[in-house]
């Protein structure tokens, strides 16, 4: 979602699975996430490192969690997209 809302801000970003940096490409453009959503980082490991390198399973990722935890910043891109679209009138 962050890699979507990029794009539609027309930001350039290296190929990347590390949210921090996709955040910090965010915050440098002037459009951050809102202070809530800043430890989504947290996420990382599962879908970059886990998904590439050994995964030993020392740590585990509650599910149901995670999708609470993405809820509102999928909501949040969402209707930044939405409101660009509609001002831009596409």
């Amino acid at each position: 979602m962050l890699k979507s809302l990029l794009s539609d801000l027309g930001i350039t970003f290296h190929k990347t699975h590390e949210l921090g940096a996709l955040m910090d490409s965010l915050a440098r453009s002037g459009a951050p996430l809102p202070g809530e959503f800043e430890n989504l980082d947290v996420l990382t490991p599962f879908g970059a490192v886990y998904r590439y390198d050994d995964y030993d399973g020392t740590e585990s990722l509650n599910r149901a969690e995670t999708r609470a935890l993405l809820r509102l910043p999928r909501a949040w891109v969402e209707d930044r997209m939405r409101i660009r679209s509609v001002l831009e009138g596409t």
